[in-house]
């Protein structure tokens, strides 16, 4: 089958992926809007690696659970933050859907080389995935290998909430994050 092949092929591309592991999950805040209530999380995608999300919940549109959609940022320095990314979880919020939305390594507030002071070191999202990437080749590894592995365990956090419809899943990004869709697709 065609569709095997491609997956196969893209497994050997990523190399081997971890074991799941606890994600840990917690709460550290939550905004009350008019539509949708926000909440701010963390949980770990490997051990004592925090992801940093913002959970979008429903409200007026009964009790749930309710269908939910994963988020994936493109190349944004301010991840989750970034206004389009945020009109569109918004508007799929009103519109009655549980949506996650998580800052993908070196965006938002997972910055990996930040200078004394907290701004980014190098400057853009970019540069910093780039030597990320250079530095995980010299030791056999795939900068794209963790995006995916996030966007996994991200998917695993949406589906152990409660108000959530496992039965009923989106995802969607746009840039990068359409990319990391296309391949989330293909390794869930």
């Amino acid at each position: 089958c065609a569709q095997a092949a491609v997956c196969a092929k893209l497994a050997r591309s990523f190399g081997p992926l971890p074991e799941r592991t606890p994600l840990n999950a917690r709460t550290t805040g939550r905004l009350e809007r008019d539509a949708y209530v926000i909440e701010k999380v963390i949980y770990e995608s490997r051990p004592d690696y925090p992801v940093t999300a913002n959970l979008y919940l429903p409200r007026g549109h009964g009790a749930g659970p309710f269908p939910c959609v994963l988020a994936t940022c493109g190349h944004s320095s301010v991840g989750k933050a970034e206004p389009n990314y945020q009109a569109f979880v918004q508007t799929l919020a009103r519109l009655g859907f549980v949506v996650l939305i998580y800052d993908p390594v070196s965006q938002g507030e997972r910055l990996q080389y930040p200078t004394p002071e907290g701004a980014a070191q190098p400057q853009g999202c970019c540069q910093e995935h780039n030597m990320m990437g250079n530095q995980m080749r010299l030791v056999g590894d795939a900068f794209c290998a963790w995006r995916l592995w996030d966007g996994l365990r991200s998917l695993d956090y949406l589906l152990t909430r409660d108000e959530v419809n496992p039965g009923i899943v989106g995802l969607t990004g746009n840039s990068g994050g359409g990319t990391l869709s296309s391949y989330l697709t293909a390794f869930d």
